[in-house]
């Protein structure tokens, strides 16, 4: 039985990654039978952590639990918890070395070395795209926006802000997309003084 859910799971997480924003939460909502239900949020969870939104991923997952244990499916119940010790696994091995230079680069950041930081940083940015993590790369394009407009680099700051913006706009976080917003209106006016 668990090798039919794993073969479901495998469909729907294909069928999934097709789906826009929009066509994902209509189809949410739409779910009556808790053994689909919680194949779908557990793909949704899934491309969730592929899109590097794991606040998204982890409330994914906590749903497809929660249906998997309404179902009454015991082998449903073993693929959900079975799937979030893969992913964490994954995430913990990745996220280390991902995680590093962008943790070197804040610490000379704070300490006002900023030309040391701005390779840390770009390296972070090449191992977040590597990764495709969305909010990886939007996240140091943000800062890596501050290390360029604090030296001068107002114009290549706007790209990168742009970029930023267009990936927060996609998380739907309005409080990401204002700060993006702000810094990246503050670096077009430093853009056009300079």
């Amino acid at each position: 039985m668990v090798a039919s859910h794993e073969a479901r799971f495998s469909t729907t997480l294909k069928v999934w990654r097709s789906f826009s924003f929009v066509e994902r939460s209509e189809r949410l909502a739409s779910l009556t039978d808790p053994t689909e239900a919680a194949l779908t949020w557990l793909a949704h969870a899934a491309v969730c952590w592929q899109d590097g939104d794991f606040a998204d991923c982890d409330a994914a997952f906590a749903e497809a639990e929660k249906l998997a244990e309404a179902s009454g499916n015991a082998e449903l119940v073993e693929l959900v918890n079975r799937l979030r010790e893969r992913l964490a696994e994954a995430a913990s091995r990745s996220t280390i070395s991902r995680v590093a230079p962008a943790l070197q680069a804040f610490e000379l950041i704070k300490r006002g070395k900023l030309e040391a930081a701005t390779p840390l940083m770009e390296k972070a940015l090449a191992e977040a795209r590597s990764a495709g993590s969305k909010l990886g790369i939007a996240t140091c394009l943000f800062f890596l926006a501050q290390i360029l407009l604090t030296s001068q680099r107002n114009a290549e700051a706007v790209t990168a802000l742009r970029e930023a913006l267009e990936l927060a706009t996609q998380s739907g976080d309005a409080e990401w997309i204002a700060a993006v917003q702000q810094l990246l209106t503050n670096a077009v006016r430093a853009a056009e003084n300079s």
